[in-house]
């Protein structure tokens, strides 16, 4: 797979082309220091695949993945900058975000919400998660 420089991309509306064509392949984007700040994947121009953000001194910030025509697909995980969980965004095969589940700097969850993924789950909103789930922060 090829990587760029995401300053070597342009963009058509949101399409991503280089070279004159729809990419396909990684786009990293750097900070001043040249550290790998983010990693984005593309597919014919649009964003489809894994995406992942860094903190300056390189501690991992987000990463999930991308499917062209809906974004953000699955589970996306965001971290703090001393490497601690902070939230969980779980996300359908269509985008809609269907779970958010955050947690304060000790680990303890404090938001835990489940919202319709479908119509056919909006017709029974709002759903209560299983309460057998622990309310700590996944290793």
């Amino acid at each position: 797979m090829i990587r760029v420089d995401e300053e070597d991309l342009d963009f058509d509306y949101d399409r991503a082309m280089y070279e004159g064509e729809p990419f396909t392949g990684e786009a990293v984007e750097y900070n001043p220091d040249g550290k790998m700040v983010a990693l984005t994947t593309y597919l014919s121009g649009y964003e489809d695949g894994p995406a992942k953000e860094w903190f300056p001194d390189g501690t991992l910030r987000a990463e999930g993945m991308t499917s062209y025509g809906a974004g953000a697909v699955g589970l996306w995980k965001e971290w703090g900058p001393k490497g601690n969980l902070v939230s969980e965004r779980e996300f359908n095969e269509k985008g809609f975000i269907v779970a958010l589940r955050e947690w304060d700097d000790e680990g303890d969850l404090v938001k835990d919400e489940t919202y319709p993924g479908s119509l056919e789950e909006a017709k029974t909103w709002p759903s209560k998660r299983d309460s057998s789930r622990s309310s700590r922060r996944p290793e």
